[in-house]
């Protein structure tokens, strides 16, 4: 009996195993999705040309300071138009329009 019992799980298992897979193989393939190059969110960034820092993210806010071309900084993104930079010992924060940067 017990062994009868063991050859019936046994083979219950290896049935329940090959149909797994079996209906694995028949599940529909997702289409590949091409992806577009991820978004700048923060790292260190070479300024392209002579660029002013403003104190707030709009064209029309006061100049902060200027900063010259080639200069590597740590910037953090606000939006696609925007990234933020803070001063030494993080005592200001200003901003910079994403097109002074490569």
């Amino acid at each position: 009996m017990k062994r009868g019992l063991l050859i019936f799980s046994f083979s219950f298992l290896l049935v329940s195993v090959s149909a797994s897979t079996v209906s694995a193989k028949n599940l529909p393939q997702k289409l590949p999705v091409k992806r577009g190059p991820a978004s700048f969110t923060q790292g260190f960034k070479i300024l392209s040309k002579k660029c002013q820092f403003h104190a707030e993210p709009k064209r029309t806010s006061k100049e902060v300071f200027q900063v010259e071309a080639g200069r590597k900084i740590w910037f953090t993104a606000v939006d696609s138009q925007w990234l933020i930079a803070k001063t030494k010992n993080e005592a200001l924060k200003v901003y910079l329009p994403s097109s002074c940067v490569n």
